[in-house]
């Protein structure tokens, strides 16, 4: 078994290094859509970027027809993150989330394991790009250009979770409460108004914390 695996491992290698080396000036070529998307992976690997992105982008623009469509939209987000394009790679990763999660969360509670850990790196490079674009005020900027989205909510949880983990508690607690400000009858903003005490607490700033119960009393008791 092993043996055969390493014959395939070494085929696909060989044929991805024949790929990359081919003249994508040619109709035949660029008509191959598996091939684009292989390309796009040996070009993304060897951090050769923007090659990559147009790779991946042949891809994207045939659409559904092609069953590496959700892969390619994924990766060429990632190649124009990594070229720090941010608002342009969050414009694909953004359509994957459409695609997927159109509903809210809702949709997310029924997806498989797998699918529901490749839902969640989406976010979390989500995450990263809204970070370097300015935090919360970049999410409603993104949104207020794009249309709004059912799932903001979970984009906005994200992003302070991610804040918490680096332990920027008052970037965090803003998060949370851009969410409560823009969404004060959403089903979820007591969760976040919660989560801003919690933030606080765990900060150390006792202050904020007694600050933040007298706005959860103000807007929800």
């Amino acid at each position: 078994v092993s043996c055969c695996f390493f014959f395939f491992f070494f085929f696909k290698q060989k044929t991805a290094y024949e790929i990359y080396q081919c003249d994508w000036s040619s109709d035949v070529c660029s008509s191959d859509l598996e091939v684009q998307f292989r390309r796009g992976e040996v070009l993304f690997v060897r951090r050769k970027y923007p090659a990559a992105e147009r790779a991946y982008r042949v891809v994207v623009k045939a659409g559904r027809r092609s069953t590496f469509y959700d892969q390619a939209l994924y990766k060429h987000g990632w190649s124009l993150f990594k070229q720090s394009r941010y608002e342009e790679g969050m414009d694909s990763f953004i359509k994957l989330v459409d695609s997927k999660a159109a509903g809210g969360r809702a949709s997310v509670e029924n997806f498989s394991t797998i699918e529901r850990q490749r839902f969640d790196d989406t976010l979390r490079v989500i995450s990263f790009s809204f970070s370097y674009l300015g935090g919360s005020d970049a999410i409603d900027r993104y949104f207020q250009k794009r249309g709004r989205r059912s799932y903001e909510e979970m984009i906005f949880e994200d992003l302070g979770e991610h804040y918490l983990v680096k332990r920027r508690f008052a970037d965090a607690a803003k998060t949370f409460s851009a969410f409560v400000e823009r969404n004060p009858l959403h089903e979820r903003a007591p969760v976040f108004q919660m989560r801003v005490i919690d933030v606080y607490q765990k900060g150390g700033f006792p202050k904020l914390v007694i600050d933040a119960k007298r706005d959860y009393a103000r807007i929800y008791a």
